[in-house]
């Protein structure tokens, strides 16, 4: 064998070598290219509507300022600042994400509606707006249409696109508080009403009103009310009702009324005076339980005395201011209705204990007040040092 046949034969065992080789590694390529495709075409997909029901918790926050006509910034950016804002830092999963989304507006309605293009399955919109001073409040529908690409063709398109809607209505929360004085009143004395409507939100109560009744037994004097609200009422000595109304009562705010009746002079003792004050606006009350608040008033008669009678157990004395009182001696007195009648007790080679019966002062401190609005009882207890 010569060289060059030598030469000739090894090019030949080489090429030979070669061509499987070749062969192997694109027969390798197409098979892992079939197992990316299987495992593309296999992965999992959000469907349409679920796509587009996550989107509207991401489309609830972002709102619309009550006296703006789209969405605002607080902090001096211009509409067009705040939604870039909002719509280029957008937190998905944690990570800050730099896309734009298509939003379009809807004049008629003055709402905003977004159309989002979303790329990868479980997202988790959190938007930033109220780091950057935006506004948090809309009421209104809101649509929001959402649509899913894919890396493969998709051989129907029609269902690539989902769209839902919202609607935000406001909601406020009128609480009505009411306070009555004197309590008892005499009769044929004033009585008045302290009335108080207060807004807890979040929304302003729109066209919001107060209604109650000049109560039975008395006679209308005067009412006292707000700026900001009208109200009409019976005439001076007569009966009837009284509303009171105003345009709107913004969220946190506090409307107070001061309503002022006379108790009839022929008014029996005993006689309980009952007035309830309702508020209501035309904005949905989330709390309806607490949208009304009732006084009762009892009526006592001018110079209309009532007994006190005092009893003591162990060694010791009670006396009284006003006088009247000074047990053990004497220990029962009248006083006129209303009559705020002071005891004390003193103690005599014995401890005082406490007191009992209409004098619930706690623990042993040895003066008790007692209000005569009715016959009082009172125990006084000494014990043995």
């Amino acid at each position: 064998m010569t060289g060059q046949q030598t030469l000739s034969q090894l090019k030949s065992e080489e090429q030979g070598t070669l061509i499987p080789l070749i062969a192997y590694a694109v027969l390798l390529a197409t098979l892992a290219f079939s197992l990316i495709s299987a495992i593309v075409a296999l992965r999992p997909r959000l469907s349409h509507h679920e796509v587009a029901e996550r989107s509207l918790f991401y489309f609830g926050d972002i709102h619309r300022m009550e006296a703006a006509d789209y969405v605002r910034a607080f902090m001096g950016l211009s509409e067009q600042a705040a939604l870039d804002q909002v719509l280029t830092q957008v937190h998905v999963n944690a990570k800050v994400v730099q896309k734009k989304y298509l939003w379009t507006r809807r004049a008629a309605t003055g709402f905003v509606a977004a159309t989002v293009v979303w790329l990868a399955v479980q997202l988790a919109f959190v938007a930033g707006d109220a780091a950057r001073g935006l506004a948090r409040k809309y009421f209104g529908t809101g649509t929001n249409t959402v649509s899913v690409q894919g890396n493969e063709a998709d051989p129907s398109t029609a269902n690539d696109t989902a769209i839902a809607s919202t609607t935000v209505n406001p909601a406020a929360d009128l609480a009505v508080t009411k306070a009555d004085s004197p309590d008892p009143v005499t009769a044929g004395q004033n009585l008045t009403y302290t009335i108080t409507v207060k807004n807890n939100g979040p929304s302003a109560a729109a066209k919001a009103a107060l209604n109650y009744a000049v109560p039975a037994d008395t006679t209308f004097q005067s009412l006292t009310a707000p700026a900001g609200w009208s109200c009409t009422t019976p005439a001076a000595g007569g009966t009837g009702a009284v509303h009171c109304g105003a345009a709107s009562l913004a969220s946190g705010a506090t409307a107070s009324f001061t309503l002022a009746v006379k108790v009839n002079t022929g008014t029996a003792a005993g006689t309980t005076i009952t007035n309830t004050a309702t508020a209501s606006s035309a904005t949905t009350d989330s709390n309806s339980a607490n949208d009304a608040a009732t006084a009762t008033t009892a009526v006592v008669k001018a110079n209309q005395l009532y007994r006190l009678g005092v009893t003591v157990t162990g060694q010791g004395s009670v006396t009284s201011r006003p006088a009247g009182i000074s047990c053990p001696r004497d220990c029962s007195d009248s006083y006129a209705g209303r009559t705020s009648v002071t005891l004390s007790a003193t103690s005599s080679g014995s401890r005082f204990t406490g007191w009992g019966g209409d004098c619930q002062q706690a623990g042993t401190k040895r003066s008790c007040v007692v209000n005569m609005t009715a016959d009082r009882s009172v125990k006084a207890t000494f014990s043995k040092k």
